[in-house]
């Protein structure tokens, strides 16, 4: 008995929209609800390798009134793992019955068809459909190719397609499992109040928030919150681990999080690889330790401006962390770099201890013994902290790519002629504010760097000509300068860059007062002899004796190779102070969360400081000499003034549970 003959044609429908993964036995276990399921038939597509469902299947019942029972169903009864199928009867196939005269007449039907078809299939792709229409084109879309439609939307758009109709707020849901990355850029922008109140601010925010991870995203790998922080509390962090438990990037820069919700959060996500926590000051070193302990796979990790974080528990951080920005931890020193340059040897890439104003000589000489992988590495704004002698010792990092060392008071011009002799991979160094110490002969020192790209020397004001031109000469690969601010720097030495660097792409000499219209000159001739890909050069030279007029005649007479802006870019005063601020902070490394360390700073702030007329703000001021800011920290060995086995203790804590105040009083 062939499958036509069971239960004959009349009980027999034709099933569309079936998920893929849907074998057999489900689908008849699914029919089995509304009668005696026969038989099944699911058409598979064959591939080269294997065979998968092509979403159709046929479904014989034992009478026609199951058939009829089908059909009379709801959306909500015949929906499949979250998707509708679609019911129809099934058609009959007798063509092996049929004479030749028959025949021929169907094939030619057949062949109309198909013409029918593929001219459908071209209107389809080439003619713009009112989606207002019920028989509009994309209602005929199977469910795969709406989802796929779907997640190329961006957020709004996605939200928006839910209230088109019941069919495709189903599967716009659907759409979210597929979403691997999430981000709220731009998504706010131009949104007025919903209240009226200007003073009612517009974000995201924790129900808006919960209400998008609530409909899926238990595949989602990337979330950026860094544009809309500001609303978000730490119940969006909590939901967080409980619906994204396979999370791999997660920017929380700006988010209001506490050390017990790090925590919870590192405990749920623990495929964790790349964090970013900018700017989160509740987080202290309990959080961090809770973040290093459970999530062993981190990789790359940015932590600027953690004011409460000393960098204890670098010991516990991923040996293969290959990224660490601590720029602005101010209480970061020696110690903490010593965990860290112990742990991640030979893997660490890219570290940035910017105005970090604890590190010393120490710490670099660490660097350059452990970390000789280094590739990226910033040391900006140390002001007083390290000497000239430690900085040559970076030399020893011959594989440094990128090397900052701006408004840093020890760059000298023997830290620049080491850094040229060995380091021959670099392609960006800034020295920019580094005007004590920097001349004619460290600059010429940087011609060893060959492979120079990126070179900036904003406010150089010991520097030449005769220092620029070696480095001219030998970097011919150099495709950006800033110089801002270097008042020795004239038309000769531009003349030397502008013949001898035909890579350049921008020029930034705001502030440069020797410079005159020949300089322009020397551009436009030297751009004629450039190949065209290489040919765009972007000039900026406000604040010079270059004439506004003649820069935009230059300008129209190069065929668009230069673009020249006559704005002034240079800041009149640009020097660092050279007395920094070293003052302690007092806030507590135990605090739970942040409403501790509003009390502590209740304490330091007296209420009757608050609320102050004018005429006694001098009153208040003499007052608060008694908290003695510019007290520099005292040496290491000075404030581990509880033995050595106690320090060690405390490092290798397993719990930091255990770090009462009381008792791990280490400062």
């Amino acid at each position: 008995m062939g499958r036509q003959e069971i239960g004959g044609n009349e009980a027999k429908i034709m099933v569309k929209n079936i998920p893929f993964k849907v074998k057999m036995p489900e689908l008849r276990r699914f029919f089995g609800s509304f009668g005696k399921v026969v038989d099944v038939y699911l058409l598979q597509e064959h591939l080269q390798h294997k065979s998968r469902s092509k979403g159709m299947a046929f479904v014989t019942f034992r009478t026609p009134e199951e058939v009829k029972r089908v059909m009379a169903a709801t959306e909500q009864e015949l929906t499949l793992r979250e998707r509708v199928l679609r019911i129809e009867y099934a058609e009959p196939r007798n063509n092996k019955q049929l004479s030749k005269a028959q025949k021929y007449n169907l094939d030619s039907k057949n062949k109309k068809q198909e013409q029918f078809e593929d001219a459908c299939d071209r209107e389809l792709f080439t003619t713009t459909y009112d989606l207002s229409e019920d028989d509009a084109v994309i209602h005929k879309l199977y469910d795969e190719i709406l989802i796929k439609i779907f997640v190329l939307l961006d957020l709004k758009d996605r939200l928006v397609v839910e209230r088109v109709c019941k069919r495709w707020y189903n599967v716009a849901k659907a759409s979210w499992q597929s979403v691997e990355y999430l981000t709220f850029t731009n998504i706010f922008k131009g949104l007025k109040f919903a209240t009226g109140d200007s003073s009612s601010p517009v974000g995201l925010t924790d129900e808006i928030f919960r209400s998008i991870l609530l409909r899926g995203c238990r595949n989602l790998r990337s979330l950026d919150l860094s544009s809309s922080p500001h609303l978000l509390t730490y119940r969006s962090i909590e939901l967080i681990g409980k619906r994204c438990t396979r999370l791999e990037n997660i920017n929380l820069t700006g988010v209001s999080i506490i050390n017990k919700t790090l925590q919870q959060l590192s405990q749920s996500c623990n495929k964790l690889k790349k964090l970013i926590l900018q700017r989160c000051l509740g987080v202290g070193e309990k959080g961090f330790w809770w973040l290093f302990h459970n999530c062993p796979m981190l990789e790359y990790i940015d932590i600027r401006e953690s004011k409460r974080f000393r960098g204890k528990c670098f010991h516990i951080l991923n040996q293969s962390c290959h990224t660490v920005i601590a720029s602005g931890c101010s209480r970061l020193d020696d110690a903490s770099i010593y965990e860290l340059t112990a742990k991640c040897t030979t893997h660490l890439k890219c570290l940035d201890l910017s105005y970090c104003y604890h590190i010393t000589d120490k710490s670099l000489r660490l660097l350059a013994q452990h970390c000789t992988q280094l590739n990226k590495l910033d040391l900006s704004g140390l002001v007083q902290t390290v000497s000239p002698t430690g900085l040559c010792s970076l030399s020893h990092l011959t594989e440094l790519v990128e090397l900052r060392l701006s408004q840093n008071a020890a760059v000298n011009d023997e830290v620049l002629v080491k850094v040229g002799q060995n380091c021959k991979k670099l392609r960006l160094i800034d020295v920019s504010g580094c005007y004590d110490g920097i001349h004619d002969a460290g600059l010429q020192g940087l011609a060893g760097c060959m492979q120079l790209g990126i070179i900036n020397i904003n406010y150089l004001d010991q520097i030449s000509d005769e220092g620029l031109k070696p480095l001219a000469n030998s970097c011919s690969q150099l495709k950006k300068i800033t110089a801002r601010g270097c008042a020795l720097l004239t038309d000769e030495g531009m003349l030397h860059l502008a013949n001898q660097c035909s890579l350049l792409q921008e020029v930034d000499v705001s502030g440069c007062e020797k410079l005159t219209n020949a300089m322009l000159d020397s551009f436009l001739l030297s751009r004629q002899n450039v190949e065209e890909e290489n040919a765009n050069l972007y000039l900026t030279v406000g604040g010079t004796d270059i004439e506004a007029d003649y820069a935009k005649q230059v300008e129209q007479s190069s065929d668009g190779r230069l673009s020249i802006a006559t704005y002034n870019l240079a800041v009149a005063i640009k020097r660092f102070c050279t007395e920094a601020f070293f003052g302690s902070d007092d806030v507590s490394d135990d605090e739970e969360d942040a409403e501790e360390a509003v009390a502590a700073a209740e304490e330091m702030w007296p209420d009757e400081f608050m609320g102050l007329p004018p005429e006694q703000f001098a009153d208040a001021d003499a007052q608060m000499e008694q908290f003695n800011f510019a007290n520099p920290l005292p040496a290491i060995e000075e404030r581990w003034d509880v033995g050595e086995d106690f320090v060690n203790d405390y490092l290798d804590a397993d719990d930091p549970s255990m770090w009462e105040e009381e008792e791990w009083m280490l400062s």
